[in-house]
């Protein structure tokens, strides 16, 4: 079963996020950062979120955001799509090219001992930036080290609100997520929907611009492909 299935539907983009593979893309997180290491089997509420790294292409292809883009472009949007473009021209400050990005790690700091070991603390500043839209869905970036590189890289994410109005109406409800009891565990290969909308659309794709200069010429470029 695929982790992230993205579906044009009439005017709306459709997608659906599978929620038991905590190894994927696709995880739910506290509110304090931890996230739900099995969801079939421990329980998670209303204040969690579904959390969504986000890519836009793949080599030549256009994967998640640049696949939402490409449904976009077939639906006949192109005024959206010209308009996100002259907004991602203005573009000019980029998180890789600030001071919070260049943190560097502590000296070890030696706090004690394990099976004739020494046990070493290591510590580094982990800086980041959000936006909490008014539809509830959140946009995250934060550098980690990626993962076969030592070197700092700029990470983006949409954290999808679980429950964003307290109302159990899934045919009403853009973010659905099962049945709305909790706290709760997933199902088996159970499926978080998120019908996006223009805003939404738009605030992923300058936030993940602003990671820096590469993203947002990369977005530039898709939409430049996708001008008919």
């Amino acid at each position: 079963m695929k982790v992230i299935e993205i579906q044009k539907k009439q005017k709306d983009i459709v997608v659906k996020l599978l929620l038991t593979n905590p190894r994927s893309k696709v995880r739910i997180i506290r509110p304090d950062g931890t996230y739900i290491q099995t969801p079939t089997k421990d329980p998670w509420d209303q204040n969690c979120w579904v959390e969504r790294m986000i890519s836009y292409k793949q080599g030549n292809k256009l994967v998640e955001l640049g696949e939402i883009l490409k449904l976009k472009a077939e639906a006949g949007q192109q005024h959206f799509l010209d308009s996100l473009r002259d907004s991602l021209q203005q573009v000019n400050e980029f998180f890789t090219e600030k001071d919070y990005f260049k943190q560097p790690a502590t000296e070890p700091e030696k706090v004690g001992k394990f099976a004739g070991y020494d046990v070493f603390r290591r510590q580094r500043d982990i800086f980041g930036y959000e936006g909490l839209l008014d539809t509830g869905m959140k946009v995250v970036s934060y550098a980690k080290p990626g993962e076969y590189t030592a070197a700092l890289q700029p990470h983006f994410y949409v954290y999808l609100p679980i429950n964003p109005d307290g109302v159990a109406e899934p045919d009403a409800d853009r973010f659905f997520i099962g049945e709305l009891q909790f706290p709760r565990k997933a199902k088996r290969n159970e499926q978080y929907t998120w019908c996006s909308v223009d805003d939404e659309i738009k605030e992923i794709v300058m936030g993940l611009a602003h990671t820096d200069r590469s993203g947002r010429d990369g977005l530039i470029e898709i939409l430049e492909s996708l001008k008919k």
